[in-house]
């Protein structure tokens, strides 16, 4: 199957976005002013998860360029699960929840013309 255009463009800026989530982590513990002075500090088990949460979305927005349920499946779950942490926590923005909520309802717009595997299939095969 011929993959979607609003596929390809979602998963090419989540792509970027995975990429630079480490080099953001890093710089947005300095400030813009002076390396020396941190101006956001993020504790240490945030970083951590932050890096995990890019890398399962990396993952899933690869599944997702394939077409596959899984992938969208994955990404929805961690999305939420990231968004719960980062609100719970006040790391998350109201702005990055409307932007990733629209880029996942687009995405699940194709979820039927996907093929499995999928969380919810009897053969998880991945």
């Amino acid at each position: 199957m011929k993959r979607p255009l609003p596929i390809s463009i979602i998963c090419i800026l989540g792509f970027i976005g995975t990429i630079f989530t480490p080099v953001g982590l890093f710089l947005s513990s300095f400030s813009p002013v002076s390396l020396a002075v941190p101006a956001v500090t993020f504790p240490t088990w945030y970083i951590v998860l932050s890096l995990l949460f890019a890398v399962i979305y990396f993952f899933g927005l690869i599944k997702i360029w394939q077409m596959k349920k899984i992938g969208i499946e994955i990404y929805t779950f961690t999305a939420i699960i990231e968004y719960i942490v980062g609100f719970a926590t006040g790391f998350a923005s109201v702005l990055a929840l409307v932007i990733s909520t629209i880029a996942i309802g687009i995405i699940w717009i194709y979820y039927k013309r996907m093929t499995p595997p999928s969380l919810f299939s009897k053969n998880k095969v991945i």
